[in-house]
């Protein structure tokens, strides 16, 4: 895998462009044994800008927009293109906890016609909190996922814990 991340400080801490390459393999087939005749390069490409305005001391608003293209080797029926919108207010209540409400829209269009394309809007209340080695983030809300006129809405929970091991 080789992956490449370049950020672009328009406005430094205001205004940012993201730019993000990850070349990889992947299983073609999910079910079936890992090895050289079950495996595929991947492509996948995110681009866009992040928008982060203070409201005051503690308080933020975000919005970001990206673009990605996903491209497979041998499973053509799998590319597509996306577009995530996000946005995003925070509250830095102390130098380590952080809160937020943040709302997002993603949709989703495949290369091949006969495959229905998506969409995925999500509301949430988010917390971080970070450590000295590490921190995590939780995450509650909902999600509607949107596809062939049909729609159905389920609950969000995101838990997330990293811990640094080393320096």
């Amino acid at each position: 895998t080789i992956d490449g991340v370049m950020r672009f400080d328009l406005l430094p801490e205001r205004i940012i462009w993201h730019l993000q390459e990850a070349y990889g393999n992947v299983q073609t087939d999910a079910f079936d044994a890992v090895g050289p005749n079950n495996r595929e390069s991947l492509n996948v490409l995110e681009t866009g800008p992040q928008l982060d305005l203070p409201l005051g001391g503690r308080t933020e608003l975000s919005a970001r927009a990206i673009y990605s293209a996903r491209r497979y080797d041998d499973s053509s029926t799998l590319d597509n293109d996306a577009q995530l919108y996000e946005l995003g207010l925070f509250r830095q209540t102390t130098p380590t906890i952080r809160y937020g409400l943040l709302l997002n829209s993603n949709d989703v269009e495949y290369d091949v016609e006969t495959a229905p394309t998506y969409e995925i809007d999500r509301a949430s209340l988010m917390y971080e909190r970070n450590f000295s080695t590490g921190g995590v983030s939780i995450e509650y809300g909902t999600n509607e996922i949107s596809y062939l006129d049909q729609s159905t809405d389920e609950p969000l929970f995101r838990f997330q814990w990293n811990r640094a091991v080393a320096t």
